[in-house]
């Protein structure tokens, strides 16, 4: 039987570089996030179901998660927008611990979460704290949580991103952790610690 697999924030960067990975496997896939749909087309998308809610606003999506296996959390904002009430509070630490405490209420095994390794303490500090908090709620539903961790994810087709690539070995001067990654080895990564994951929690059952 095929491990069912949902992904919230399957329409950003990452989840666009992952799920395609997570079919490839042999995984069902359920995609959520406000949009819905992808905005560009591609042939493997026809393979998902992709289901329109906000994690911070309804509740319909609890449904979803009584048949899947694995959730996998790739919400987040780099940029805040308070006026819009779009908040590092709200959009990184709070949607993590409603994902993780109703993930464990519907007997999801395994939790993903896309966090960040901080490189600075002169900007983005609170984002890098949003991240943290994140991580410690997540835990307390699931000490075992798969925990990624880049430094800034890159996409060699989307600018501005692509353009840390080249300049990497230079901000390193100034910020020596910092390591961009490229999204496909990270959604690569994630998977082989999600098939690792669900090995060992089958020889436990």
């Amino acid at each position: 039987m095929k491990k069912r697999m949902i992904v919230f924030g399957g329409t950003g960067v990452f989840g666009q570089a992952f799920i395609p990975l997570a079919l490839a496997q042999g995984y069902q896939v359920t995609s959520v996030s406000p949009s819905g749909t992808p905005k560009e087309f591609a042939t493997w998308q026809s393979e998902v179901e992709w289901r329109r809610a906000d994690v911070l606003t309804s509740t319909k999506w609890h449904q979803w998660l009584e048949t899947a296996d694995i959730l996998v959390d790739a919400i987040g904002i780099i940029q805040e927008k308070p006026k819009q009430a779009r908040t590092y509070q709200r959009f990184n630490a709070e949607t993590a611990e409603i994902l993780a405490r109703e993930g464990k209420k519907a007997g999801v095994w395994v939790f993903v979460y896309l966090s960040a390794q901080p490189f600075t303490t002169l900007f983005l500090k609170k984002y890098f704290q949003s991240k943290k908090m994140a991580e410690e709620k997540i835990q307390r539903f699931y000490p075992k949580a798969i925990i990624v961790r880049p430094s800034l994810l890159v996409n060699k087709t989307r600018k501005p991103t692509s353009v840390f690539l080249a300049l990497g070995p230079f901000i390193r001067l100034f910020f020596p952790t910092f390591r961009p990654a490229l999204v496909e080895n990270v959604a690569k990564e994630v998977l082989q610690q999600i098939q690792k994951q669900v090995r060992d929690t089958k020889s436990l059952h």
